[in-house]
């Protein structure tokens, strides 16, 4: 049951509302999501890599929380990964890059407000 949650929640984050770090819920357990990503200014916010090695943005001051979080998580754990999106590591690695300097603050939560534009397509 947790690793199919696992899966659920990071194919949410990286295919729903635009991509990784993008979606509400994107951080972990929902009692802690709403504080992981909540934000007034983008300065509240923090860019990491996160669930399944994607870029996410999250409150800079629960970053060391949800890094705990994410390194809690089964290492059996399945998720949407990069590799699952791209068709080449170039592809991502530009992605990431452009990623860190796309963290908003939108509606209070911490986003990366950037498409990832995935390539490999079944």
């Amino acid at each position: 049951m947790r690793r199919a949650l696992a899966v659920a929640a990071a194919a949410a984050l990286a295919c729903s509302g635009g991509g990784p770090g993008r979606a509400p819920g994107a951080g972990g357990p929902s009692d802690d999501t709403a504080e992981w990503l909540s934000c007034r200014v983008g300065a509240d916010c923090n860019w990491l890599i996160g669930e399944g090695g994607w870029p996410v943005a999250v409150n800079r001051a629960r970053t060391q929380d949800y890094q705990a979080w994410v390194h809690s998580q089964a290492p059996f754990t399945t998720y949407y990964t990069p590799s699952d999106c791209f068709a080449h590591g170039e592809e991502f690695d530009d992605y990431s890059a452009r990623s860190e300097g796309a963290v908003a603050c939108a509606a209070g939560s911490c986003r990366i407000d950037l498409e990832p534009g995935c390539t490999n397509r079944p």
